[in-house]
């Protein structure tokens, strides 16, 4: 049996300190530029990814990383990664799959005006909140997929109130169609072609035919976030951490009594 475990990253393999101070027996996983530790497993989170690891499960790091960032993360990886919120698959050599790359940068392509007029909204909402909320284009390999932005100092509620004028923006039909993304310092808007799922059922598809039969293969999938769902359904298990994003969603359903067994 080939068991792929799709996978994202930040608070789900491991947290930044916004989430959790790291103690003394914290492993560092992710870094800045500078060489600076921005992202730590704790004793758990490490045990967790060994178990993971010792059935012989192929870990697939899923992520909204590009490469640069991805590059700075020291998890064990022996196979693929998807980066770029799906834009860009990895190969095991740190190679792009080109199939997929040139059919995502023809997608970019179309919709990087789009992704121009979000960025400008964003700049301007933020100057009219004096707020010190950073928004940029993120891409690679020559192109670009999605506008992300967060606070420089962790003024999450400055997130939250530019989220909420991009729904309404959104509502209003006065900017072209995004996917808003929004957990706590982190806010991004993708155009409808860019989904991490996308990139999790080629790599699946490809498996069951490199392996010749579908029952040969279990995919496992991990997320934190309300948009790693699409990408954990399209996996045969999934799991998330306690106190995620996801998990709160479900709390808030179960409360609300709509997780009733028919």
């Amino acid at each position: 049996m080939h068991i792929l475990i799709f996978t994202d990253l930040d608070d789900t393999l491991f947290q930044s300190a916004r989430r959790a101070p790291p103690q003394t027996d914290w492993q560092p996983l992710a870094f800045l530029k500078g060489g600076e530790p921005i992202c730590w497993g704790s004793p758990k989170q490490l045990a967790f990814m060994q178990w993971l690891r010792a059935g012989g499960a192929q870990l697939v790091p899923v992520t909204a990383r590009n490469l640069d960032a991805f590059s700075r993360v020291t998890i064990d990886r022996d196979g693929l990664a998807v980066i770029d919120f799906g834009a860009v698959i990895l190969e095991a050599d740190g190679q792009p799959d080109e199939t997929w790359l040139a059919q995502s940068k023809e997608k970019a392509h179309a919709s990087a005006p789009a992704l121009q007029q979000w960025l400008d909204f964003l700049q301007w909402v933020n100057a009219a909140m004096n707020a010190d909320v950073s928004a940029r284009l993120v891409g690679d390999f020559g192109a670009l997929f999605y506008v992300a932005a967060k606070s420089a100092t962790h003024r999450t509620d400055w997130v939250q109130t530019l989220a909420v004028h991009c729904r309404e923006a959104l509502r209003a039909g006065a900017l072209p169609p995004m996917v808003l993304h929004c957990n706590g310092n982190n806010l991004a808007l993708l155009p409808p072609w860019l989904d991490k799922s996308h990139a999790v059922r080629y790599i699946l598809a490809r498996c069951k035919n490199e392996c010749g039969e579908e029952e040969k293969v279990l995919s496992i999938g991990l997320g934190d976030s309300l948009t790693d769902v699409p990408f954990l359904r399209t996996c045969d298990w999934r799991m998330m951490p306690g106190g995620s994003q996801i998990d709160a969603a479900l709390v808030r359903v179960v409360e609300r009594g709509e997780g009733c067994d028919e």
